[in-house]
């Protein structure tokens, strides 16, 4: 039984020999790798990503492609000043195969007459820098001394016509920067401005953006206050009519900033809804100021009939 078996197994590998030692045409999907081309002046728009082909070959040799070949890419290498549409004929990629992976060309077919490459040439625009997306949160007692400066003010923006329409500015990158007490330079990202479009490049990948900071000095001011959306032939009476209003602001500008600049209201509706205590509201007030506290923060309405 055992002289069996083992003459059994020798027929079964020898028939397996015998059977990967004969020649037939395997299926071979190549990846298509595009290269050569100047990447600053062109964009690939469309290209044949795979290219199908029957290689005639043994089963030994098909086991070894599937094994370690299948995943390298063709690579097709091209000219720098690349044309609008170029057409590889399929002869010319038979030859790359050849070179690349040691196929013999004379043994390879395919039902395609080659590969397609459509580019689109780059256009360039000017953008200016965004700050939207920089949040600023300054240490307690401290604020903005100055304007914020941006290095470069702008970028050019590569990519095609098309692309670049639809673009208004390139925005920084999402940042938070927190307790912020001293001036400084930043180098902050910059976002992608279509990020589902690849063909889309900044001139730099990076901007430095140049925060002035200052200590603040402390002033309170006596703010009135006013009841918005009120008819003229109402009157109401406010207690207190006026709350103190703490605030920071730059040094260099406490002397100029009194309560003329501010605006605090109180909403009518709310009054007419019967609410007893109402918080005042800011409508306006300096951008260089930061409000530190109100007091009192709610105040009581009377309407005067």
């Amino acid at each position: 039984m055992k002289q069996f078996i083992i003459i059994l197994s020798l027929t079964a590998l020898t028939w397996i020999g015998l059977t990967l030692s004969d020649r037939h045409n395997y299926p071979v999907s190549f990846s298509v790798e595009i290269q050569g081309y100047d990447t600053n002046r062109f964009i690939l728009v469309k290209a044949d990503t795979t290219l199908p082909v029957l290689v005639n070959m043994n089963g030994f040799n098909a086991l070894w492609h599937k094994a370690f070949i299948h995943s390298r890419p063709l690579t097709v290498g091209l000219q720098k000043d690349t044309a609008a549409v170029q057409y590889i004929p399929i002869n010319v990629l038979y030859s790359m195969i050849e070179q690349q992976y040691g196929y013999d060309k004379t043994r390879l077919t395919s039902n395609m007459g080659g590969i397609t490459l459509s580019f689109a040439e780059r256009q360039s625009r000017q953008y200016d820098i965004s700050l939207d997306n920089l949040h600023l949160q300054f240490a307690e007692g401290y604020g903005l001394g100055g304007d914020v400066s941006v290095v470069p003010k702008s970028i050019l923006v590569y990519g095609t016509e098309a692309s670049l329409r639809r673009i208004t500015c390139i925005n920084v990158a999402e940042t938070k920067l927190s307790d912020v007490n001293s001036s400084k330079t930043f180098k902050l990202k910059l976002a992608p401005p279509l990020p589902a479009d690849k063909s889309i490049r900044l001139s730099q990948s990076e901007v430095e953006v140049y925060i002035p900071v200052e200590k603040y000095v402390e002033k309170t001011l006596q703010i009135p206050i006013t009841v918005d959306g009120i008819d003229s032939t109402v009157r109401i009476q406010l207690y207190p009519s006026q709350v103190a209003v703490s605030i920071w602001t730059s040094p260099t500008t406490a002397a100029s900033i009194d309560a003329s600049k501010f605006r605090l209201v109180v909403d009518y509706k709310q009054i007419l809804s019967g609410k007893r205590e109402i918080e005042p509201r800011f409508d306006y007030f300096p951008a260089s100021v930061r409000i530190r506290n109100i007091n009192p923060q709610h105040v009581q309405s009377v309407i005067i009939k």
